[in-house]
């Protein structure tokens, strides 16, 4: 079977979309998975920031 150069210029561009997109998504639920989310004010911060994380007095609302 032969194949002209337009077919394989597509489908190396389709796989490229497709690992791109298999990036993107990936990469949004790790970092969805390694932060956390402060009760207090609401800014997501890295987990191993747990402990050094101090809300900042305007997003914090103190009645």
């Amino acid at each position: 079977m032969s194949y002209d150069l337009g077919t394989i210029y597509l489908t190396i561009m389709f796989l490229n979309f497709l690992y791109m997109v298999v990036l993107l998504y990936g990469g949004i639920w790790y970092t969805n998975q390694q932060t956390v989310q402060c009760p207090r004010c609401g800014v997501k911060y890295p987990k191993y920031h747990v402990g050094n994380h101090e809300c900042h007095p305007s997003l914090v609302d103190d009645d």
